[in-house]
């Protein structure tokens, strides 16, 4: 049901564009880890690690709700994991509190 309160269509769109921004930090932040593997022959072992390349990671680490993003390096069995636990920053949920990872890009 459309709503007649220009302020929720405002909030609706303000968080649709977060979640925007968090698929396109995502991606970067993937491109930055590839690049570091494509380097120095080896994975990071966190986003801190980012930074040394150029301090403007430091920005791409954060994401629209103003948490650091997650990452879980590569396992032997599984490759690694950047996202965030959406507006809540709770593991979990749905719509604006859903997590996106590189992984839910896939799909």
């Amino acid at each position: 049901m459309a709503s007649c309160d220009p302020g929720e269509e405002v909030f609706m769109e303000d968080t649709w564009a977060k979640v925007s921004v968090e698929k396109i930090q995502i991606q970067t932040i993937c491109l930055g880890i590839d690049n570091h593997k494509a380097e120095n022959g080896v994975f990071p072992t966190s986003l801190k690690e980012l930074l040394y390349l150029s301090p403007d990671w430091g920005q791409l680490t954060i994401d629209p709700w103003g948490r650091e993003y997650f990452y879980e390096p590569p396992t032997s069995a599984y490759g690694y994991l950047v996202g965030t636990f959406g507006k809540d920053g709770k593991p979990g949920g749905e719509g604006d509190d859903a997590d996106i990872t590189n992984l839910t890009l896939l799909n």
